[in-house]
């Protein structure tokens, strides 16, 4: 199944979904972003999201349409201007709808078949190697946790390593955070306390904490791991979550691993062992 997935149209892709009445739509997507954003955690039953739509289970949804459309949206985005005397061209409404509304619908060989034939569905959920790393302003602690992970044989994506393309942080977020796993450096970069309070505690920055909940409820806790660092405070509502204490030794290591693999990682080992 996978040799027929990598035959398709390397772009332009496009989802559309409809939940609970409202409807998201995400276009202009390559193959791979498809497979990865949409399609694998859609097999694997976990958590995925449109447009910021989040879907945990394909059956909670009303609506779902995979199209590709050999021209991208833009083709569709026709300026306004003058048609005749006193009269102008509209400009379209919505030009990726348009482009999606136009593109050939590949729903039922991409959702329902794969669904409805076990062995399809279990290779493809297979999870992506790219792990998201989430970090504050511990420079250190972040290239020691990426090199762990490369030598591991996965990929660490980093956000400011990544293009802006003009993307606000949380779109960034969004854009790059097709992968199956989350690494979580909760570091003391800031120090707070209650309002009026006397005691100070130290914290994580407010934009990892951010990230932190977005993971948790676009993955599932249980594709999460913080790495926690000295007497870091980790907010109540991240109770009961994975997280290793990034201590100065290699203990972080092996549980960070054991999280990876029981997350269906294949990790490299044999090279780990010479690291």
């Amino acid at each position: 199944m996978e040799d027929k997935i990598n035959d398709l149209p390397e772009k332009y892709w496009h989802c559309f979904i409809e939940k609970q009445g409202k409807s998201a739509l995400m276009s202009g997507m390559t193959r791979e972003e498809l497979l990865s954003r949409v399609l694998r955690p859609l097999y694997a039953k976990r958590t995925f999201s449109v447009a910021s739509m989040i879907v945990r289970d394909v059956d909670e949804l009303d609506k779902i349409m995979i199209t590709h459309n050999p021209n991208p949206s833009t083709h569709y985005e026709a300026p306004a201007g003058r048609v005749g005397t006193n009269r102008y061209r509209p400009k379209p409404a919505n030009h990726r709808r348009i482009a999606f509304q136009k593109g050939v619908d590949h729903t039922q060989a991409l959702v329902w078949d794969v669904i409805a034939t076990p062995e399809d569905r279990e290779e493809l959920a297979m999870p992506t190697n790219k792990v998201f790393v989430v970090h504050g302003h511990d420079e250190a602690a972040r290239e020691k946790v990426a090199r762990f992970l490369e030598k591991a044989g996965l990929d660490p994506i980093i956000l400011h390593e990544q293009a802006n393309g003009g993307r606000t942080v949380i779109e960034k977020v969004e854009r790059f955070g097709d992968v199956s796993f989350a690494v979580v450096l909760l570091t003391p970069d800031d120090i707070g306390s209650v309002k009026h309070g006397s005691v100070q505690e130290l914290r994580a920055r407010q934009n990892v904490l951010l990230e932190l909940g977005y993971f948790m409820g676009r993955l599932g806790r249980d594709r999460v791991c913080m790495l926690r660092k000295g007497d870091v405070s980790i907010p109540t509502d991240f109770a009961g979550s994975v997280w290793v204490n990034l201590d100065d030794g290699d203990g972080w290591r092996g549980k960070l691993v054991k999280e990876l693999q029981e997350a269906g990682h294949q990790v490299d080992l044999t090279a780990l062992a010479r690291y």
